[in-house]
């Protein structure tokens, strides 16, 4: 800790107020970051959505080959046993 902190006070003061940037240039900063933020967010859930039903649909293919496949080995099955 400093042994001066007034001084260290008065010193940032006057660094902020030389760096100060205007009150309605920073509004409209945060609305722009915050629209910013709702399209991110709402991207995140149309890709999350998108995930799942990838997820969802990778599943169904699965089960389809397995069909498949079992189909072709009943069909193979059958065409030995009618040698």
């Amino acid at each position: 800790m400093s042994d001066t902190p007034e001084t260290d006070k008065a010193e940032r003061m006057a660094f902020l107020q030389e760096h100060m940037v205007p009150t309605e240039f920073a509004r409209q900063l945060e609305r722009e970051r915050n629209q910013l933020r709702e399209i991110v967010e709402q991207r995140l859930l149309v890709g999350a959505e998108i995930h799942q039903k990838s997820q969802e649909l990778l599943c169904k293919v699965q089960i389809l080959e397995q069909e498949r496949n079992q189909q072709w080995a009943i069909e193979k099955a059958m065409e030995e046993a009618s040698k």
